[in-house]
């Protein structure tokens, strides 16, 4: 069966009753829309207050950690030159009892020495002695000059003059770039 509506109302009277509806769904939809603000204003402070709280903590947090490890970043620092002084030390260093033992060790037996120096600064070698035999002081000269750290191995022709108790004298230079250590 079809449904008839019979409005018999005046039309300014619909037109009022339009006006309230429209009137009061606006009223619903305004109230919606400042309770969601109002919840979403709420939502944006309170999570503002929050971040407002950690960061807060953080950067407490983050200070005290900077402080406690100033003392450490001062320590490392003093070590490091440390360090960078042993490193210069160490790059210095020549063991010059391998060295000694290394011009020593091509001494032959016969040979006596009274004077043995090197000088660090200059590298520079003396060696002054006494050869029993001209062969021995030869030999001396012959087992320096196969050195390969040695240098410049001067020693004065009077040297050679003698065929016995040959007091020489050797000088030198020594390269300790060429020197190598065990």
């Amino acid at each position: 069966m079809p449904r008839i509506l019979l409005n018999l109302l005046p039309a300014e009277q619909k037109k009022y009753i339009e006006v309230m509806f429209n009137y009061k769904y606006l009223r619903i939809i305004t109230f919606l829309i400042l309770t969601f603000a109002v919840i979403a204003a709420g939502v944006v402070l309170s999570s503002r207050l929050l971040l407002q709280d950690n960061l807060n903590d953080l950067l407490t947090s983050s200070l005290a950690i900077t402080q406690k490890n100033t003392n450490l970043d001062q320590q490392i620092t003093q070590l490091n030159a440390e360090l960078k002084n042993i490193s210069t030390i160490q790059n210095d260093f020549v063991k010059w009892s391998t060295v000694t033992a290394s011009i020593l060790a091509t001494i032959p037996l016969n040979i006596e020495l009274n004077y043995f120096n090197i000088e660090k600064q200059s590298g520079r070698l003396d060696l002054n002695g006494r050869a029993r035999e001209r062969t021995d002081y030869l030999k001396l000269s012959e087992n320096l000059s196969q050195l390969t750290y040695l240098e410049k191995l001067n020693s004065p022709l009077t040297n050679l003059l003698l065929r016995q108790n040959v007091d020489f004298q050797l000088n030198g230079r020594i390269n300790l770039n060429k020197f190598s250590q065990p």
